[in-house]
């Protein structure tokens, strides 16, 4: 989403009053939607986007949830940062271990350009801490967001190079990387 989008969506919101829509959702209901119950249901998303009230729910569970799963990651000694030296040679494929994690780093030459794929496989031990819904963020440290999703049953999660003017290499070497959700 850009910033335009994003901008439209927080005006619509601004617009909305309690009162527009009938119904509510439980926090324990958003709990096991977030963490290992059945997904929301489409009356549930609705709720979701039509009602102040849920969404403000909504919220203050998922800071607990998220809460919740980073307690239970550096209890098993997964995340924190994660420093590099500048990798020397000019080879496609790069790939870092951080706790808990493997990161690859493909590079994709075509003619003059080039563009890099990021996958990013969580260990076994650290996939099965979390819910099946918990979304995980890798970033640096100076703020750039890698890779943000909800991993695979697999544990994976892949995505596209959004940062122009350096690699992923680069930054690396600049930046530390650090494992959250």
């Amino acid at each position: 989403m850009n910033r335009l989008e994003v901008a439209a969506l927080a005006a619509a919101f601004d617009q909305q009053t309690e009162g527009m829509v009938e119904g509510t959702i439980t926090d324990q209901r958003i709990y096991e939607a977030l963490t290992t119950g059945p997904a929301f249901s489409d009356e549930e998303r609705r709720l979701l986007w039509l009602s102040p009230d849920v969404r403000s729910i909504y919220f203050n569970v998922r800071t607990s949830v998220d809460r919740e799963i980073r307690l239970r990651m550096l209890e098993a000694g997964y995340g924190g940062e994660l420093r590099l030296r500048a990798a020397s040679d000019d080879s496609d494929v790069h790939t870092i271990r951080g706790k808990g994690y493997k990161l690859t780093l493909f590079r994709d030459r075509d003619g003059e350009s080039e563009e890099w794929s990021i996958s990013l496989q969580l260990d076994k031990g650290l996939h099965e801490i979390l819910p099946p819904r918990a979304s995980i963020r890798l970033r640096d440290g100076g703020g750039a967001v890698w890779i943000d999703g909800i991993p695979n049953n697999l544990g994976q999660i892949s995505a596209f190079w959004r940062y122009s003017g350096e690699t992923p290499i680069e930054r690396a070497a600049r930046h530390g990387l650090v494992l959250s959700n």
